[in-house]
């Protein structure tokens, strides 16, 4: 994803599950209604990693040439830089 949007428009989403053998692709394909084919849901083999993977993906980020910014951004910054822009355009309508 980040070789196709770049750094600045990705982001790990870190809802955690704590039964890790839940079959992902079974509960999206059951509601086509809530998770739409096209709607990125349809991954094949998409699945969990647990916590405890954060720090290879870090490292497997790293080898791929991100810098410490790009990674942050991708970690979670990303997601605070839009929620907070989506803020101020909502207080600024109020």
């Amino acid at each position: 994803m980040i070789d196709l949007a770049g750094a600045e428009h990705v982001g790990l989403g870190f809802d955690y599950t704590p039964d890790m053998t839940v079959d992902l692709t079974a509960i999206l394909t059951a509601r086509p209604d809530y998770w739409p084919p096209g709607q990125q849901y349809d991954t094949p083999n998409i699945g969990h990693a647990d916590p405890d993977k954060i720090p290879a993906i870090v490292k497997g980020m790293q080898d791929s040439g991100l810098s410490m910014q790009e990674i942050e951004a991708v970690l979670g910054g990303n997601f605070a830089r839009i929620a907070k822009l989506a803020w101020q355009v909502q207080s600024n309508c109020s």
